[in-house]
C-alpha cells in the first residue's frame, strides 16, 4: 500500500497550486504536456488587463452576439421572482437544446490541475462521474438520461479557463458548465457562459460579478456569506477541539492548547486579525468580514495583506513576525493553501501558534492537513474551517459515496483518503436535483429559468438508490438569489492524524 504521507505530500505540492480561490496572474499560460487544441479567440476578446472575457455591449466587445434578455415571473410552490440582466434566461435560440439527447446530458467541469501532470489525481478524474456510475448500477437516470461529465484543465489562469469553456461549448456542445475552484477562473468563464446563454454553477467564491449574471448559480456558501457565521464563530465558540476560540493564548488559555506564547507582554484582550491575498477577487469577503466583526465584538481587526502568488521567504517571515509582534490570537486566513502552508513554516519555527480559521474549499482538504501536520504541527492542530462538505470521515453522511469508490472507481485506496472527490460526489448531487427540477422537456433557457425560482432544493428522495443523503447545504435561489446556500459545516485539523474531522454537532450550520 502507498504510504499516506509521502502520497498526500506530492499532491499537495500540486493542488496548493491549484486548487486555489484565487486566479493565475492574466496572461501567464504553463504547459502541461496534455495537449489537445482548443477554438481561438473567435468573437470573444480577452481584456489583457484582468484575462477576462470583454462581453457584448462593452467597451472593445464584438456587436451582434449575446444580448439582454428579460427574465420571466415564475409563482407556485418553486418560488417566485423577476429575472433581469444581462446573460442567460432569456427565450431558447440556437443552441438551447446543445448536450441533450434522449438518453443523455453533457456537462462540461473546468478546474485547474497545472502543475500536477506528474501526480494521479484520481479525485478529479474519478470523482466527476462517479455518483452518475453509482446510479446507474441502481437503474437511477435524471429524466431517462444520464449525466456525463467531461473534464478540462483550465492550468489556473483565467484566459485559458476561457479557452477551454468554449470548447466544452462551441466543439463539444456541453449542455451547462461547472467552475471546480479558483476565483478568476470561475469569473471568466461565468461570464463568457452569460454571452452564451449557457448555465453556469460553481462552489461559491467571490459575489463580485456573478452575482449579476442570469446564468450563474452558487451551490454552496460564497466567501462574503461566510462572513457572519466565521465572525460568529471566533467570538461564541467555547467549545471546541483545543478549547474556545477567542482568547489570549499567553495569559487565557491552558498551556497545553497554547504551547507557544503569542507576544512577550499581556495584552489588554484577544486580538483578531485577517490575512489576505492582494487581489480584487478577495475584497468583497475581507470587507464583509471586518464589517461583521465590528458588529459582533465591537473592535476592529488587524489586517495583513499578502500576495496572491508564492509568498517568498521574507514576506513569510515579516507577516508572521507582524502578527506575533502584535499580539494576534486569532488568524482568519483568506488565501491560498500555498500561502498558507509557507505562513505556517515560518510559524513553527518563531514558535508562534495563533487559531487559524477561515473558509474552506481549498485549505480544508485533507492533502493540506497532511502537508501542514507533518511540516507545522503545532501551528496547524486544531485550525478551524468552514467548509461546503462535511469531512469524509463522517461515515453516516459519505456511506454512499464509500460504497460508490469500493464499487466504481476502479481504486483499492480506503475511500476516507479522498475528500475532494467526495466533494465532488456531494456537487453531483446538488446538480441532478436542479436537472431533475427542470423537468424532462430540458434547454438552457428553461433550466436557468427554472433555478433562478427554486426554494428548498435537496437531493433525491425516494429513488431506486433510496434517499440520496445530503452533502451541501439545502438551496433557495428564490427572490433572484444567486448564491443560494445558507449553511456549512465546521472542520478541525487534527494532527497527528493529519485530517480535517468534523467539529461533533456543527454540521450544516448557519451560525454560532
Amino acid at each position: 500500500m502507498k504510504n499516506p504521507f509521502s502520497r498526500a505530500l506530492a499532491v499537495t505540492l500540486a493542488l496548493c497550486f491549484v486548487l486555489v480561490a484565487c486566479g493565475q496572474k492574466p496572461g501567464v499560460h504553463v504547459a502541461t504536456g496534455s495537449g489537445g487544441s482548443f477554438a481561438g479567440e473567435g468573437e470573444v476578446l480577452i481584456d489583457p488587463e484582468t484575462g477576462e472575457p470583454i462581453l457584448p455591449g462593452e467597451e472593445g466587445g464584438p456587436a451582434g452576439t449575446g444580448g439582454t434578455a428579460g427574465g420571466t415571473t415564475r409563482s407556485g410552490t418553486s418560488g417566485g421572482g423577476t429575472a433581469s440582466g444581462s446573460g442567460g434566461g432569456g427565450a431558447a435560440g440556437p443552441g438551447d437544446k446543445n448536450g441533450i439527447t434522449d438518453s443523455k446530458i453533457l456537462v462540461g467541469f473546468h478546474a485547474p490541475l497545472t502543475g500536477a501532470a506528474a501526480v494521479p489525481l484520481i479525485d478529479i478524474q474519478k470523482g466527476v462521474n462517479l455518483y452518475r456510475d453509482w446510479l446507474k448500477a441502481k437503474g437511477v437516470k435524471t429524466h431517462g438520461r444520464e449525466v456525463e461529465t467531461i473534464f478540462r484543465d483550465d492550468q489556473y489562469n483565467p484566459s485559458h479557463a476561457v479557452e477551454v469553456c468554449r470548447e466544452m461549448v462551441e466543439q463539444r456542445k456541453v449542455f451547462l458548465l461547472i467552475g471546480g475552484a479558483g476565483t478568476d477562473q470561475i469569473l471568466a468563464c461565468a461570464r463568457y457562459a452569460a454571452s452564451r446563454g449557457v448555465p453556469y454553477l460553481s462552489a461559491g467564491v467571490t459575489e463580485k460579478v456573478v452575482k449579476d449574471l442570469k446564468n450563474y448559480f452558487a451551490f454552496s456558501m460564497s466567501y462574503p456569506q461566510q462572513a457572519k457565521p466565521l465572525a460568529q464563530m471566533i467570538n461564541n465558540l467555547k467549545e471546541a477541539p483545543g478549547g474556545a476560540v477567542l482568547v489570549d493564548r499567553c495569559n487565557d488559555a491552558a498551556p497545553d492548547s497554547s504551547p507557544f506564547c503569542n507576544q512577550s507582554g499581556p495584552p489588554a484582550s484577544a486580538k483578531v486579525a485577517i490575512v489576505y491575498s492582494n487581489t480584487d477577487g478577495f475584497y468583497d469577503a475581507r470587507d464583509r468580514f471586518l464589517q461583521e466583526w465590528k458588529a459582533i465584538s465591537g473592535k476592529d481587526a488587524i489586517t495583513y495583506a499578502i500576495t496572491k502568488f508564492s509568498l517568498s521567504s521574507g514576506d513569510a517571515n515579516t507577516t508572521i513576525g507582524r502578527l506575533k509582534s502584535e499580539g494576534v490570537d486569532v488568524v482568519y486566513i483568506l488565501t491560498s493553501p500555498t500561502n498558507w502552508l509557507a505562513l505556517l513554516r515560518v510559524a513553527e519555527v518563531q514558535r508562534y501558534a495563533p487559531r487559524w480559521v477561515g473558509v474552506g474549499l481549498t485549505k480544508a482538504i485533507n492533502t493540506v492537513a497532511q502537508v501542514g501536520c507533518g511540516q507545522s504541527p503545532t501551528s496547524f492542530s486544531n485550525s478551524l474551517f468552514l467548509n461546503p462538505w462535511m469531512s469524509v470521515d463522517t461515515n453516516n453522511y459519505s456511506s454512499q459515496f464509500q460504497e460508490a469508490w469500493r464499487a466504481h472507481s476502479g481504486e483499492s485506496d480506503d475511500p476516507k483518503l479522498h475528500d475532494i472527490a467526495f466533494g465532488l460526489w456531494g456537487g453531483s448531487i446538488v446538480q441532478q436535483a436542479l436537472l431533475e427540477a427542470a423537468g424532462k422537456d430540458l434547454g438552457r433557457a428553461k433550466f436557468i429559468q427554472t433555478v433562478q425560482g427554486l426554494q428548498n432544493v435537496k437531493s433525491p428522495k425516494n429513488t431506486a438508490a433510496g434517499n440520496i443523503i445530503d452533502v451541501y447545504s439545502t438551496l433557495d435561489y428564490s427572490g433572484n438569489k444567486r448564491f443560494g446556500a445558507n449553511q456549512a459545516h465546521l472542520l478541525y485539523g487534527k494532527c497527528p492524524e493529519q485530517k480535517w474531522l468534523d467539529v461533533p454537532g456543527k454540521q450544516f450550520v448557519s451560525g454560532f
